[in-house]
């Protein structure tokens, strides 16, 4: 987790010539670099740590309460977790979760690698599901 937290960008591309290997894409220049949700997100836990970011109260159950900083480190490790899994900046990931803190922090997730969310509804029927599938390039799946 620790070099996921430090690296700038984790979009990679091969390069033409001898092997592959590994180059940092670098942005572009414009008005909003380093305005990115990993960047937004981490500046905000630095800035707030403990003030509440997010106020969970389902219909039954316990209310949960999380943090700028514990909502990042949620957010760090799960986006570590589809890292090891193999999803990289640009993969689409399917989000199929009903309204609950985990379907926010998969899509922050996704951001923070720099891969796209593909939200679903989650009372979808199977051909629905089926569809958002194969038509949205999605390499993995978060249900």
């Amino acid at each position: 987790m620790g070099s996921l937290k430090h690296e700038q960008k984790l979009c990679w591309r091969d390069t033409v010539g001898s092997g592959y290997q590994k180059h940092l894409i670098r942005p572009h220049h414009h008005p909003f670099n380093g305005m990115d949700i990993r960047h937004l997100l981490d500046h905000q836990a630095r800035r707030f740590k403990e003030h509440p970011y997010l106020i969970w109260e389902p219909f039954e159950g316990e209310s949960t309460v999380f943090s700028y900083q514990s909502f990042v480190d949620r957010v760090q490790r799960t986006a570590a977790g589809l890292y090891h899994r193999g999803i990289r900046c640009g993969d689409h990931v399917l989000v199929h979760l009903d309204n609950c803190p985990e379907a926010v922090i998969a899509w922050f997730a996704c951001a923070w690698l720099g891969a796209v969310a593909v939200t679903t509804n989650a009372k979808s029927s199977e051909d629905e599901l089926r569809y958002f599938a194969e038509h949205s390039a999605a390499v993995a799946a978060i249900t």
